[in-house]
């Protein structure tokens, strides 16, 4: 390629350091987390600022009733009945039923046949895509593999489950324990120097990166110390 171009362009440079890492079964991308996480949450970290014991609460889905019958309005029974189950001694809060936890579940269970005489497609749609909302309303994911490892949600200043919260307190300290996750204690400078190195080995061109998007703080420093215009 050198033979024909003095230059070429690596899009979203950032990928290079880290990149957002998505279950198959999540559609909206929210409920991803960064991979690699050299520093994830740690139970221990948790307990710290008050979040303890049984961790449904917070690794769970919020779905209180009032937002149930705001949402689904004359579906709402239906919905109750059909995909909800009530949280013990939490009579105003629900669960998702397992065959409708996750975004895949939902799109294929709403689109059974056993439905076509009860529901309507704009009803189906409705209904599937509020569902889906609650899937990503939660503050923590638990790692699939160990379980005493936690990330925070992107979004969660936007989640009912964050703003139900009622003790200040544990809000400060877990404003603070996200931004901190997000934009201080990560560091991806090696990995992104490895790969960013071999690129640049491999012809004798000039590289250029797009850098785009949430910049990792030491992404530039690497860009500048490999001569990698942004």
């Amino acid at each position: 390629m050198e033979e024909y171009f003095q230059a070429f362009r690596i899009d979203h440079v950032l990928g290079f350091f880290r990149i957002w890492a998505i279950p198959a079964h999540n559609y909206s991308g929210l409920l991803g987390r960064y991979d690699p996480c050299p520093k994830p949450i740690t139970r221990r970290e948790l307990a710290s600022i008050g979040i303890k014991g049984k961790l449904d609460r917070y690794t769970n889905p919020y779905i209180h009733e009032s937002d149930v019958a705001k949402k689904f309005g004359e579906s709402a029974k239906f919905v109750v009945e059909n995909f909800l189950d009530e949280v013990i001694d939490e009579k105003e809060l629900y669960n998702l039923r397992d065959e409708v936890s996750t975004h895949e579940r939902i799109h294929t269970l709403i689109h059974d046949p056993m439905y076509d005489d009860i529901l309507s497609e704009d009803q189906r749609v409705m209904i599937r895509t509020e569902l889906c909302n609650f899937v990503d309303d939660r503050l923590v994911i638990q790692d699939e593999e160990d379980p005493d490892k936690f990330y925070l949600v992107c979004h969660m200043f936007h989640t009912a489950s964050y703003k139900a919260l009622k003790d200040e307190e544990l809000k400060t300290k877990l404003d603070k324990l996200w931004h901190n996750f997000f934009w201080e204690r990560q560091k991806w400078g090696e990995d992104g120097y490895e790969k960013l190195s071999a690129m640049q080995d491999a012809a004798n061109m000039m590289v250029c990166g797009e850098d785009l998007g949430a910049v990792p703080s030491e992404a530039y420093e690497v860009l500048d110390a490999l001569g990698i215009l942004g």
